[in-house]
């Protein structure tokens, strides 16, 4: 497939981690998904595909004959139509022109078929976090949709036979499955995980890579955009800031779509980029913001969200890569998910993110599992 070109400087700091600059780009569309454990998701009910734990995904609106739309039937905006407003507004993905799944849930530029490996790469939400109920956090999305992708294309998660506990951050990695995912890790150490997980620069396996990248890079300048001393404006983050992010993003693509690289063929989807306040901007809506320094009302970085996740569709519809739609998925479903006014209410929603406001629930990390699932399998 087509790479864009990227790179970029370094840009502001982390939420949770350190940063290490560096720059580092799948074949084409498919069929309907299907369940693996059979385990309800909690979240939205809705009609259309099943994911990683057996509950249908989030599909295109279903009109009184049964037809859907949105998906395939139309573009992204279809997709969102009646979940956001002329005041508070999605991204405009369809003046990129991508290829929409059916299920809604993201792109499908891709038909993604005999995949020998996979790699996670990323930050904190593709690494896992521990909580009080799985201090291995095996609930982790990675080690959900690992288990899933396993039994579709038949690889081996168990380093061995004897191996009873595959996939856990004990037992991180096998010769089919990967991560180098940091917590912290921002754009621009994409290049450092490229390089750990693929030391020598050709990988013989057709390769499926799934990432997560960007949310510390938003908390970085959510900051910045409301620093008491000297705050950056929206106009000053989206000239340099956010083109920088994109850069490496773009970079990262080039190589992982690069058939120098992998000469029978790599794979690549990666998620969007969500936030915990359900486009209000209110930062202290989660208790713990605070202790992040992510405090005061933000609502103008709305813009600069939706400018990068514009940005990310756009890499991925000229790499022809799938991207997909955690932010969306994920809006009204935050801690602002009680109030009515919100733009993305929904009275059957829940909280999906956890105490640190930035990491899913174990709810959400099989919602965001059965996307990856849903994407990759149609």
């Amino acid at each position: 497939t087509s790479a864009t070109a990227g790179g970029g400087e370094t840009t502001s700091g982390a939420s949770d981690g350190e940063t290490s600059s560096g720059t580092t780009g799948g074949p084409t569309t498919g069929a309907p998904t299907t369940s693996t454990t059979g385990e309800p998701t909690t979240g939205e009910p809705t009609t259309g595909t099943t994911g990683t734990t057996g509950e249908p995904t989030t599909t295109g609106d279903t009109d009184t004959d049964g037809t859907t739309t949105g998906g395939d039937s139309g573009g992204a905006a279809e997709c969102f139509e009646g979940k956001f407003s002329d005041e508070v507004p999605p991204p405009d993905y369809d003046q990129f022109a991508p290829v929409i799944g059916s299920h809604c849930l993201g792109t499908d530029h891709q038909t993604i078929t005999d995949v020998e490996k996979v790699i996670f790469l990323g930050d904190s939400v593709t690494r896992g976090t521990p909580d009080l109920n799985n201090l291995l956090w095996t609930d982790a999305y990675r080690f959900v949709l690992s288990k899933a992708l396993a039994d579709k294309f038949g690889i081996n998660l168990k380093k061995n036979e004897y191996d009873d506990m595959p996939q856990t951050n004990l037992f991180p990695s096998t010769d089919d499955f990967d991560s180098c995912a940091e917590w912290g890790d921002r754009t621009d150490d994409l290049a450092a995980q490229i390089e750990e997980c693929f030391p020598n620069g050709v990988e013989l396996k057709t390769t499926l890579i799934v990432i997560t990248i960007g949310g510390n890079d938003l908390a970085a300048w959510a900051k910045a955009g409301t620093d008491a001393n000297n705050p950056k404006s929206p106009e000053e983050l989206l000239a340099n800031e956010v083109p920088q992010a994109v850069g490496y993003m773009s970079d990262a693509l080039d190589w992982l779509t690069d058939a120098n690289h992998f000469p029978n063929g790599s794979y690549v989807v990666f998620a969007n980029t969500y936030e915990y306040t359900d486009r209000t901007g209110e930062m202290g809506s989660c208790v713990a913001a605070q202790w992040q320094s992510l405090e005061g009302d933000w609502p103008e970085g709305m813009d600069v969200l939706n400018t990068f996740n514009e940005a990310y569709m756009d890499l991925a519809v000229e790499t022809q890569t799938d991207m997909i739609f955690m932010s969306e998925r994920f809006c009204g479903w935050g801690y602002k998910h009680k109030d009515a006014n919100n733009v993305c209410y929904d009275p059957d929603a829940e909280n999906l993110f956890d105490l640190t406001c930035i990491h899913p629930t174990t709810a959400g990390d099989k919602v965001i599992a059965d996307m990856f699932y849903a994407v990759i399998d149609e």
